[in-house]
């Protein structure tokens, strides 16, 4: 529809009429549950939450989903959630590990580093010590802001690096950096 919106003026009625179909839907579909859902999540509401969770859990990728997970995690950092809904949204966190990175990964680490528990941080630790690399790499990442490390910082410093220095190959895996846990 795009590629024929300036072919002729019934083409470009037609790509505005679905245009305004789109907006029109959006918000309705963008989220469990529609707008009533994402007002109750903003409220605090017990709809909003499983909602919420619903959606990290199913991580859509569509216009703006990256900001509304963002959102979502943020949210539900300091919501009553029941232990089921702390153990899925666990579960989405170590899902989160094996995906590109973008800008709600950041949002789940904030939310894991508030809300962890002991169940996640041992997870966590058995995956630091993973063959894969990439997996390690960031479960590390999960166990340094537990720490109050400024992880984002230090992975944004390698890539800064890669950019300005030829031939430098950042290193993301900061896992010396990790603290022992004292003995309980």
């Amino acid at each position: 529809m795009v590629v024929a919106r300036s072919r002729s003026a019934p083409d470009r009625k037609a790509w505005e009429l679905a245009c305004a179909e789109f907006h029109q839907a959006f918000c309705e579909l963008s989220f469990p549950g529609g707008e009533n859902a994402w007002a109750s999540l903003v409220a605090g509401g017990a709809a909003g939450i499983e909602a919420a969770v619903v959606f990290l859990e199913s991580n859509p990728y569509f216009f703006r989903s990256g900001y509304m997970q963002q959102e979502a995690w943020h949210r539900l950092k300091r919501a009553p959630l029941t232990s089921r809904q702390e153990r899925r949204l666990e579960l989405v966190a170590i899902a989160y590990l094996s995906r590109p990175i973008r800008r709600e990964f950041w949002s789940m680490v904030r939310y894991v580093r508030l809300r962890g528990t002991s169940t996640l941080w041992a997870d966590l630790r058995l995956m630091v010590n993973s063959d894969d690399r990439s997996l390690k790499t960031r479960a590390g990442w999960l166990l340094l802001a537990r720490q109050d490390s400024p992880v984002k910082s230090w992975v944004d410093t390698e890539l800064s690096r890669s950019q300005y220095r030829k031939g430098y190959v950042p290193d993301f895996c900061f896992n010396d950096r990790i603290r022992d846990e004292p003995a309980s």
